[in-house]
């Protein structure tokens, strides 16, 4: 999906936000929420710690786009959550940000590597979740938030596994 299209997709997202309660949110979609709330959160920060450690330009920009796209994917987790009344983590638990943590103590050739194989394993664990909910849920707004979500991380998988692939060409 094109820059384009995600910023369209984030503007006019929250417009349709309508009235439904958490309660009526099955417990599946409430998880969801939640967890990609979490899954965000840590995604932001690996963008903001691969934004300054990185040594590739390749892996450097992929860590900004990271950082950007899933800042906003997590706006509007936000926002929906809100429009549900659901309740969502405000901070990712330790256990969820245990790869960054490990990443911190990384520099060079080895941080890079490190960094790419952690966000193409988040993120196929990622667009199988999406996937998941496209087509479990009965919420449309959630439907269109897993879709769009969908969209960017396969389109961040695709990044990654380039990088991946010029990191080992050098």
């Amino acid at each position: 999906m094109s820059p384009g299209k995600i910023a369209a997709i984030a503007i006019m997202f929250p417009l349709a936000l309508g009235s439904v309660s958490a309660a009526e949110l099955s417990k599946a979609d409430q998880e969801y929420l939640r967890d990609r709330a979490r899954t965000l959160m840590v995604d932001v920060q690996a963008g903001q710690l691969g934004s300054k450690t990185a040594t590739t330009d390749e892996v450097r920009a992929f860590a900004y786009r990271l950082l950007n796209d899933h800042q906003r994917a997590l706006d509007n987790v936000r926002k929906l959550a809100a429009a549900r009344k659901l309740e969502i983590p405000a901070a990712p638990t330790e256990r969820d940000l245990k790869a960054v943590t490990r990443l911190k103590g990384m520099s060079g050739v080895e941080f890079d590597e490190a960094f790419i194989r952690r966000s193409i394993s988040a993120h196929k664990d990622g667009t199988n979740e999406d996937r998941k909910r496209m087509y479990g849920t009965k919420d449309p707004e959630l439907r269109a938030l897993a879709s769009a979500s969908y969209e960017v991380e396969t389109a961040h998988l695709a990044l990654a596994n380039r990088a991946m692939a010029s990191i080992r060409v050098r």
